[in-house]
Parts: C-alpha cells; structure tokens; sequence
C-alpha cells in the first residue's frame, strides 16, 4: 500500500557490502530492515484506529462465532526478505482488512493511516536503516 524508497549513498558501505556476498549481504538488509519496520509498525499502530468492538463472522468456517478485529494489534513487522535483484519486500505486515479501513465501503468512510504514517516516520526509518547497514557490515569486517 505505500512504500518507502530510498538508496545507500556511502560507496565505501556498498563496496564491503559487496565483499560480504549476496546471502550474508542479504541477511545485513533484511535485519535492517526488520529494525526501520519497527518505527513505521509502531507510527501505524499509533495512527491506526480503534478497532471497536467484536463482530459475528459471516465467513463459511468461522459462521456465527464472535470474531475480534484488531487492527493495532494486527501490524506486525516480519523478517524482511530480499528479491532476485536485491529489493527489500515487505517488512511491515499488515491484515487483510487493513484495505478497507484505509479506503472504505460502502458503509464505511475511508479512514487512511498507512501512507501518512510511513512518510512521517520516513527520515527516521531511513536513518535507522542505513545505520544498521553501516553498523553490521563494520563489525563483519573486525
């Protein structure tokens, strides 16, 4: 739903990341990532809003028993992994229900959250990723 997008600009980082390999150079981005996911998940669960209280399911499986949605208590911030050409995918975890609180229903006014708190928290996040990055790949090569 929304994304943060940025780049590395230290070429001294990029060249001992480089040095390190593709699986541990991965394994660096991916715990980074985990901890700038942090901020964003914590800024959206504080934006996120009341989820209210327990509804009955209409779903086949689940027909007729009470069902609570919680929406802060839903966004979790997951092992961050890494595609074929080197981009971070997906760290905050969000739940399917996320879009219509977001966007709206038909009974439902839209209500967004995500994109406004990931850009509020942006330069943090970004900061704390690129720290992270420096950080682990200096002490990979002490």
């Amino acid at each position: 739903m929304s994304s943060i997008q940025f780049k590395i600009d230290s070429q001294d980082v990029m060249r001992k990341l480089e040095k390190l390999g593709s699986l541990k150079a991965a394994e660096v981005l991916a715990a980074s990532a985990f901890q700038a996911g942090e901020l964003v998940a914590e800024e959206m669960r504080r934006r996120a809003p009341d989820s209210g209280e327990s509804r009955t399911s209409n779903r086949k499986k689940k027909k007729g028993k009470a069902y609570a949605f919680k929406l802060k208590e839903d966004i979790k911030v997951k092992k961050a992994k890494v595609d074929r050409r080197g981009v971070l995918v997906r760290t905050v975890s969000l739940p399917y229900y996320t879009k219509f609180v977001e966007r709206g229903t038909s009974k439902q006014s839209p209500n967004p959250f995500i994109k406004k708190a990931a850009q509020s928290v942006k330069p943090q996040a970004v900061a704390k990723f690129q720290e992270g990055v420096k950080n682990m790949v200096e002490d990979s090569f002490r």
